[in-house]
């Protein structure tokens, strides 16, 4: 079996070598990536229960997108003509609003958009620079740029969680996704998935330093992984080492682990069942699967679209930068068909086909993961895409080329949404607040109330002067001698 899924690596590595079309050149870039390393979220027993920060970004997190800020900034400082100073016109920033992403997104920035570029107040008097305070602000020794050592502060786009349909399509801006969710989990596949894994969970569950409660399920596993990973990034040599000698493998680099021949170590075994465990709650069915990755599919198109439509005079984005989650890029894979519970399942019973038009990305999307997709055009001006997921480009469209034209790309994913992401959410629907250009609806009724009696008073007139004519012709034509 191992022999056969290296057989299918290998295919997909020539895959990834087919040629794209001749004279392309990159036009935009769309990037949605998960945030850096954070502290654990879960409040379990282990390994410690003093924790404050949950959820937050570390300074290791922070590192990894200034790092992937830099590394970005680099590759297509010439295809694109990245602008080391900020400009608005170039860059659309935007994220979830959770610290951990809004900071993941600033940290990446700062590496796109170095110090010592920001905008210039040189031979501007004093006067202006100072903001009316009492007493007399302190003046900052700064003789050259309006930020210290010249930051290029960056708008970033939020939206509340329950509106953000784009980014996290399979939670609270869809209603149905936590019934759905919950329905998974009674389903024979969950159980018969839970059956395979069981030994590994066993395993886990008699050791007393994991302090797991007796016949844990598929969620306190991942939830056991999920702390296990953010402590392994945090970086604690003397912790790390010490629950290396429980799990098998922990210390294992990312490479390491996506080698088949290390396919039944522990720490391997714990993150498949991390991962599927993500898809067998948010992704199983194919209404899941296609509802969630629908508004971000819809909007993809429309930054292409918006990018190719534009002027000279009326500029769009070369750079859209989407800051998300975990969730987020597994529902952009999945979308693409890169990956998917079943091929997962296939992994773990070693029973996954060798076939690089439909691959399967089986380990977890880790800290600040991302996909990047590039517009390109070829020599006679056709558009076409491209998909990165952490830098490897992958096969599109079903087929084993990496690249695909727009309109094959646009019919090819129509086949992996929905037409209508609020149907199928049963999600309310929401009108609009009135502004300068509609009516209110107090207007209308009163025009309405107006136009009805206007329409009655008319027709009132109308029939008494009918009424009138009618009596004077009667009085005309009378013979009052007969009375």
């Amino acid at each position: 079996m191992i022999k056969k899924f290296l057989l299918a690596i290998f295919a997909i590595t020539q895959a990834i070598l087919a040629a794209e079309p001749q004279g392309g050149k990159l036009l935009q870039v769309v990037e949605t990536f998960r945030h850096g390393a954070r502290y654990r979220i879960y409040n379990s027993s282990y390994p410690d229960n003093d924790q404050i920060n949950y959820g937050e970004l570390t300074a290791e997190g922070q590192r990894m997108h200034y790092v992937l800020g830099v590394t970005l900034q680099q590759k297509y400082a010439d295809s694109l003509k990245f602008p080391q100073t900020y400009d608005h016109t170039f860059i659309y920033a935007k994220s979830t609003n959770v610290n951990r992403t809004i900071m993941s997104a600033y940290s990446q920035l700062a590496g796109m958009f170095p110090l010592n570029k920001g905008l210039s107040v040189e031979n501007i008097n004093n006067q202006f620079l100072i903001p009316p305070f009492d007493p007399a602000p302190v003046n900052v020794d700064e003789p050259k740029y309006a930020l210290a050592g010249g930051q290029q502060p960056i708008p970033i786009h939020v939206k509340e969680q329950k509106d953000e349909k784009q980014l996290l399509g399979y939670m609270d801006a869809c209603k149905n996704a936590a019934q759905w969710s919950k329905d998974n989990k009674d389903d024979s596949d969950w159980n018969r998935i839970k059956g395979e894994f069981q030994p590994l969970i066993d395993k886990l569950a008699n050791d007393k330093y994991f302090q797991l409660p007796a016949n844990p399920d598929l969620d306190i596993i991942s939830q056991l992984v999920d702390t296990l990973i953010a402590i392994k990034w945090a970086g604690d040599a003397t912790k790390n080492n010490e629950i290396a000698a429980h799990v098998e493998g922990f210390l294992m680099p990312l490479d390491e682990m996506m080698n088949p021949a290390n396919f039944n170590v522990m720490w391997v075994q714990m993150n498949l069942l991390y991962t599927i465990q993500l898809h067998l709650a948010l992704f199983k069915t194919k209404q899941q699967k296609q509802t969630s990755v629908t508004p971000f599919f819809n909007e993809l198109l429309a930054y292409f679209n918006n990018y190719l439509n534009a002027t000279d005079s009326n500029p769009y984005f070369k750079w859209i930068m989407l800051s998300a989650h975990d969730t987020t890029i597994a529902m952009v894979a999945q979308g693409l068909n890169l990956t998917s519970w079943e091929c997962m399942e296939q992994v773990k019973n070693q029973t996954f086909p060798s076939n690089p038009s439909s691959p399967c990305i089986y380990t977890y999307p880790g800290f600040a993961s991302n996909i990047i997709f590039e517009l390109y055009e070829d020599a006679n001006k056709k558009p076409y895409v491209k998909a990165l997921y952490n830098g490897t480009a992958q096969p599109l469209c079903g087929t084993a080329d990496t690249f695909c034209y727009l309109d094959q790309f646009a019919q090819s994913i129509s086949y992996s949404i929905v037409s209508d992401f609020d149907k199928e959410c049963d999600n309310p629907i929401y009108v609009s607040s009135p502004d300068s250009s509609s009516t209110p609806t107090w207007a209308i009724v009163v025009i309405v109330v107006v136009s009805v009696l206007f329409v009655g008073a008319l027709g009132y007139i109308f029939f008494q002067r009918k009424k009138i004519l009618s009596l004077q012709s009667l009085d005309k034509n009378s013979n009052y001698s007969q009375i």
